[in-house]
């Protein structure tokens, strides 16, 4: 089964979002984390194939984070979900590894199809390479 991993303070945010991938990918299993330390912690008990980040974080920012699980997970499917699309949070989140970088605002689609993308290619067993 492949595993999903919603880091968001915004608990609103968090199961909507949540409920937009259920709907849409009824075998995935999302889970869900409201900060950096219970994140870490999760990815250690269960290391889930893809991590939905927020940048603004309680105790810390999803762009360090995507830089500490890059480092202990390389190939962790990262993407930052965020209210801040600037052009050095872009830059800060590719040179921490991170995959993908969407605003929140975003088309859900356009996030959905990256997804279904990833999970055809988590099942047929291709290799994923950092965007």
């Amino acid at each position: 089964m492949v595993t999903a991993l919603l880091v968001e303070d915004n608990k609103f945010f968090r199961q909507s979002f949540k409920k937009i991938l259920n709907d849409r990918f009824p075998l995935l299993m999302v889970i869900e984390s409201g900060t950096c330390r219970e994140t870490l912690q999760m990815c250690l008990d269960c290391l889930p194939d893809l991590i939905f980040a927020d940048i603004n974080l309680p105790d810390g920012n999803g762009l360090d984070l995507s830089r500490t699980l890059r480092s202990q997970y390389p190939k962790v499917i990262i993407l930052i979900l965020t209210s801040y699309d600037l052009p050095e949070y872009r830059q800060a989140a590719s040179a921490n590894g991170v995959n993908y970088f969407f605003p929140k605002d975003s088309n859900h689609e356009v996030v959905l199809s990256m997804v279904e993308a990833e999970l055809r290619k988590e099942i047929n067993g291709l290799k994923r390479a950092p965007i």
